[in-house]
């Protein structure tokens, strides 16, 4: 599996857990805004994780949050996802501040 960094976003705009939650620079795919996001399983047990990312707009009171659950991950895997941000508009990508935070906990019901 790849690291993060071989997924080619670029680098980071924001991260959480110590770095395991990575979301970087919003882009337009599609005719949509995107903010990918990759999630790392460092850790030796299946890990379920919630990954909210918000986006602001500097010069305008515009935003956008989005949500993002990675149910299992597995131990030492990176997890590729994106969350849309569209209500944030297109124009001036390069403008905006990006957050993240994420929740962890372990999967139950695990073979030892």
């Amino acid at each position: 599996m790849p690291r993060p960094e071989e997924y080619g976003y670029g680098p980071a705009a924001a991260k959480a857990l110590h770095g395991r939650v990575i979301a970087y620079r919003p882009r337009e795919e599609n005719g949509r805004v995107v903010v990918p996001v990759t999630i790392e399983n460092q850790g030796t047990k299946r890990t379920a994780y919630e990954v909210t990312v918000r986006v602001e707009r500097g010069r305008t009171d515009r935003s956008a949050t989005a949500r993002v659950e990675a149910g299992n991950v597995f131990p030492r895997t990176t997890w590729p996802t994106q969350v849309d941000v569209s209500d944030i508009g297109a124009s001036h990508l390069e403008d905006v501040t990006v957050a993240v935070s994420a929740t962890v906990e372990e999967v139950r019901g695990q073979v030892p």
